[in-house]
């Protein structure tokens, strides 16, 4: 990124920090880190991210045609046209996004996994010997 983008973007996030801020509650602002991190988050996939996916996704398709659908994504939930979805090969009638499908699954395997280890132990007595990564 050139420096004079770099500065622009910077006195764009400012702004957008300003009016975040100014539009939450005082119980949101007075909490301990862990809940102005979640507070903050929260802003962002709602009123940040979306907008600059949509952007993105307006530039690389090139439309804006079609019947609107939400679509949750990993971004936060965004309205995708039909024109896009099918340039960005998103099934009809998907209501998540492919990235957050793969998120999902992922965690979907990994509890399973260790549900099905505690599983095996709790009926047959037996640990498994399966290394994996779970520190376990």
């Amino acid at each position: 990124m050139n420096p004079e983008d770099k500065e622009r973007l910077d006195a764009c996030i400012t702004e957008v920090a300003e009016i975040l801020y100014r539009n939450s509650s005082s119980s949101d602002l007075q909490q301990d880190f862990e809940h102005l991190e979640q507070t903050i988050r929260q802003k962002i996939l709602l009123h940040v991210s979306p907008k600059i996916a949509l952007f993105f996704i307006q530039k690389i398709t090139e439309t804006n045609r079609g019947r609107k659908r939400q679509i949750k994504t990993t971004v936060g939930s965004i309205y995708l046209r039909g024109q896009q979805g099918k340039k960005l090969g998103i099934a009809p009638y998907k209501i998540i996004s492919p990235f957050l499908q793969k998120c999902c699954l992922l965690i979907s395997a990994n509890n399973s996994y260790i549900d099905g280890e505690k599983a095996l132990e709790f009926l047959t007595g037996l640990k498994s010997q399966i290394p994996h990564c779970s520190g376990k």
